[in-house]
């Protein structure tokens, strides 16, 4: 597997996702914007060799971009433009965008999501840019890792909520 740079990387996603959003209207609306809330210990979590113009926290070994609600949207970081869903690693290593149950307490739109008409051009850019980070290896691992998380997170959910 040919690791491209985080640079190079990094570019191409946004140019992926450039302002492609979950849905077609501004799903902020729906929750007053709780997705772009961080705290001193919450935010998004930044993607191996990721920088970002956010204020930059560690928490449990890993590095948040903490938003204060406001920032320059062509340089929000990956996890943010992702959300609510996430690139992850099935069983026989295909990548497959899920939504990210770690943010159920976040956003409406995932324990909503049967009766949500999410954008297919979103969904299929951020299915595009987690074959692109699955190129990386360090990128490839932290999607397993947090597909690990998200598989557990949806569990419980389901176990709690349905």
């Amino acid at each position: 597997m040919k690791n491209i740079g985080y640079t190079e990387l990094y570019e191409q996603i946004h140019t992926l996702l450039g302002d492609t959003t979950p849905l077609k209207a501004d799903c902020g609306v729906l929750c007053g914007r709780r997705c772009c809330s961080g705290s001193d210990d919450k935010g998004m979590l930044l993607f191996p060799g990721e920088t970002s113009a956010l204020e930059v926290k560690e928490s449990g070994g890993r590095r948040l971009a903490v938003c204060n609600g406001k920032c320059d949207r062509s340089t929000r970081p990956v996890s943010c433009m992702l959300f609510p869903f996430f690139p992850t690693v099935d069983k026989n290593g295909k990548i497959k965008v899920e939504l990210d149950y770690r943010g159920v307490s976040v956003c409406p739109l995932i324990s909503n999501s049967e009766s949500v008409a999410f954008d297919r051009k979103f969904l299929k850019n951020t299915l595009k840019a987690g074959k692109l980070l699955a190129k990386n290896e360090e990128c490839r691992r932290f999607l397993e890792e947090i597909t690990d998380e998200i598989t557990q997170a949806k569990e419980l959910y389901m176990k709690l909520c349905k």
